[in-house]
Formats: structure tokens, sequence, C-alpha cells
């Protein structure tokens, strides 16, 4: 699940906790415009609307830490709930929200066809991808959740250095393999390691700072142990 979202959902209420990162390095958002917009660059966006595929989701919360990041007033977006990319794309079409943000690479064959325009990116300020357990689940199956990751990192690691997996993954996912060479190559996947709680106590500043928590906690209740 990613990062950011599952960080504030717990300081909220959610009774998860933290098995490991996932994928260590950053998700690239790509900040994108439907094709009939004259919008150019992502800095014309204060104050824009934005497409959302659910309310706490990355695409509003990505859009939140973006205009932050801009040196915009987060307070400004306005937020349309699409539900998908399928959604974001009908809502381009109807001319009813301005931006829409969502893994680049994903959306690459939309923006190849015309169907939407890259004018931007905001990379995760944290690792992008974290593996949560529900805490009465993982205080019951401890052992099987560690068979678990071990299979998972595994597999990571083997996908990592197979020499068919950018054909694989550009033939499963409709991508060229020049853009699916250049997500693996900036894309790291955990090896195992537990996750440091410096990292948590970042997210969770930033999303505080952004108002999308009301509070900070001790990082080390997000985590197992």
């Amino acid at each position: 699940i990613l990062t950011e979202g599952i960080i504030a959902d717990i300081v909220k209420g959610n009774d998860c906790v933290l098995l490991q990162t996932y994928v260590d390095s950053p998700l690239i958002w790509g900040i994108h415009t439907g094709a009939k917009s004259v919008l150019k660059s992502a800095d014309e966006l204060e104050g824009a609307t934005y497409a959302i595929s659910r309310e706490g989701s990355g695409s509003h919360l990505m859009a939140i830490v973006d205009h932050e990041q801009r040196g915009f007033d987060p307070s400004k977006i306005k937020f349309d709930i699409i539900g998908n990319l399928k959604g974001a794309l009908e809502a381009f079409e109807k001319d009813e929200v301005d931006a829409f943000m969502w893994e680049k690479f994903t959306t690459k064959p939309y923006c190849d066809s015309g169907k939407l325009k890259l004018i931007g990116e905001c990379p995760t300020p944290w690792p992008c991808f974290v593996i949560a357990v529900r805490r009465e689940f993982y205080d019951n199956n401890k052992e099987a959740l560690q068979s678990m990751l071990a299979v998972v990192n595994q597999s990571t690691a083997q996908l990592k250095t197979n020499p068919k997996a950018i054909s694989i993954i550009a033939d499963r996912y409709d991508l060229l393999d020049e853009d699916v060479k250049e997500w693996f190559e900036i894309t790291e996947w955990s090896k195992g390691e537990a996750i440091n709680p410096e990292m948590i106590s970042s997210t969770m500043q930033t999303l505080k700072n952004l108002g999308i928590i009301n509070e900070l906690v001790d990082p080390k209740k997000l985590l197992v142990g």
C-alpha cells in the first residue's frame, strides 16, 4: 500500500502495523491535464480542480504535497472524486477537472496517444510502498507472515536480475520496452530491512504540516515488534 496513505490512516485509528517497505525508491507521480487543456506547466495549477481516485488516496495526498512544494496554498485546491484512471479520462473529456496525478509510467500510453498531457512530476519524499497488516492478524500469524515476506523479497530480487523482466512487464502493461527500462533503473525493491522510524516521523510531519493528520504519534507504534 502507498506509504503516505497507510501512515495517515493508522494515525487516524486504523489498527494496522507496518511489516517492511516494499519499494524503497520514490513513486514518480505524473501531473496530467486533458488533451483539450491549454495548461502547459504544473506551475499554473494553483487552486485548480484535481481529479482524485478517492479521499485520502495517493492522488489526493500528493496533489496537496505538490502544491506545498511549489509554494502554493493547498487550501485552495478543489477535488473531484473520479474513482480511477478511466474516470479521470472521462472527467477531462467533460472538462470537469484541470489536473490528475497518477504514476507516470502507468499513464505513458495515454500520453503517447494524446489522451493525456504530462505537464509536471512530483516524486514522493519517502519510500513509495510498504507492506501493512492488521495488528490482530499479525499477533496470531507471525511465522506465516515472515514466510510470506521471505518469498516476496526473494521474488523481487529475482525480478530485478531477470533478463526477460523488461519485455514481460512491457507486454503485460502495454508499455514500450524503453519506458519499462527507465522505470526499472529507478525502482528499488526492499531487501527486507527493518523500517527506519525516522522515515515514519518525517512522513507524519509532512502530513501534519499539510493538514492531512492532526497529530504526531510515536513512530514505533506503527511498527511490528
